[in-house]
């Protein structure tokens, strides 16, 4: 996997690099299961139990690694979706 999650903005509690990249593969992997999941960041927060700072942090890296895009209604969907359905900035 990538090293970038460990990367996270300043503001990211540190709750453990390795918890980070758990956190982050299992978003990812729910994501590869459903193509066309769109989530904003507080339901990625609720969904699964993130402080709001980790979560950000995760969704900023994910979309900095280009897994994911933010759409103009503040979803993050796969890059791959986003670019099908032309609904990215």
């Amino acid at each position: 996997m990538t090293t970038a999650i460990l990367e996270c903005e300043p503001s990211v509690p540190m709750v453990g690099r390795a918890d980070l990249r758990q956190w982050a593969d299992v978003i990812r992997a729910e994501y590869v299961e459903f193509p066309g999941l769109a989530l904003t960041a507080p339901q990625v927060q609720r969904l699964w139990i993130l402080d709001r700072d980790t979560c950000q942090g995760l969704l900023d890296t994910m979309v900095r690694e280009k897994f994911l895009n933010q759409t103009a209604d503040a979803q993050y969907v796969r890059t791959d979706w986003c670019r099908a359905c032309d609904g990215c900035h």
